[in-house]
């Protein structure tokens, strides 16, 4: 697993048309490269396409989610126990559905209760699932 790891490759290319002597149009590709970038350095794509290669090797598929939060982009992962695919495509993206009961099940065996008895982190799992997931799930 340590040698896939270290051996993915996570340089990532762009490639853009060329618009030799249309200002306009330069201008406007010289905004869009420093969104992609923005973008790029927002999600930490590097350390996306690791984890989303060494999920996929492991679980044998990868879901996840891009949303918008506070005006940055993140992407979200989504455990695959708690993900069904409803067979139909959005683009020629598949469509997952979250499974409310699992994801509940899966939520509660994780809230850490201090020595007081109260949560450490969040108060409920509704609580958990608007902070972690995207506002479809909740």
């Amino acid at each position: 697993m340590q040698s896939i790891q270290n051996n993915i490759n996570t340089a990532v290319r762009k490639s853009y048309k060329n618009f030799n002597g249309a200002r306009n149009k330069t201008k406007t590709l010289e905004k869009a490269q420093a969104f992609l970038n923005d973008f790029d350095t927002q999600v930490n794509i590097k350390q996306f396409i690791r984890q989303a290669i060494i999920t996929a090797y492991i679980e044998g598929n990868y879901a996840s989610v891009l949303r918008n939060k506070d005006e940055n982009w993140q992407i979200d992962w989504l455990p695959l126990n708690i993900i069904e695919n409803s067979g139909y495509e959005d683009n020629g993206n598949p469509v997952l559905l979250v499974n409310i009961e699992n994801l509940k099940t899966a939520l509660s065996k994780t809230m850490i209760k201090s020595k007081k008895g109260t949560y450490l982190f969040f108060k409920d799992t509704q609580e958990e699932v608007d902070a972690t997931f995207p506002p479809e799930v909740g």
